[in-house]
């Protein structure tokens, strides 16, 4: 499930990919002028997300696919991600 996680100064948005939950990396990823920002191989399993450079981001099982503020979006371990977020709730509209 995708939810709000918090690093020090800034809140992001992640999913951890466990090969199975594509649409919900789709989702998180979006789409930019170049189309969708995410990659999807079956034959391999290997999925990758296009930051706002045009680098692909390779994702391994339990990696997180990380959506800053600004869009851009960037790959990290499930170690790296433990060490650098905690979890917040998600605010109430106003």
């Amino acid at each position: 499930m995708t939810a709000r996680y918090r690093t020090v100064s800034v809140d992001v948005y992640a999913v951890q990919w466990d090969g199975n939950n594509l649409s919900e990396l789709h989702y998180l990823a979006g789409s930019d002028e170049l189309g969708s920002r995410l990659y999807y191989d079956p034959a391999t399993g290997q999925a990758a997300a296009r930051d706002t450079d045009g680098e692909w981001n390779y994702l391994d099982a339990d990696d997180w696919l990380v959506r800053g503020g600004d869009g851009s979006l960037w790959a990290c371990t499930a170690e790296e991600f433990a060490a650098a977020y905690e979890q917040i709730p998600d605010r109430i509209p106003a």
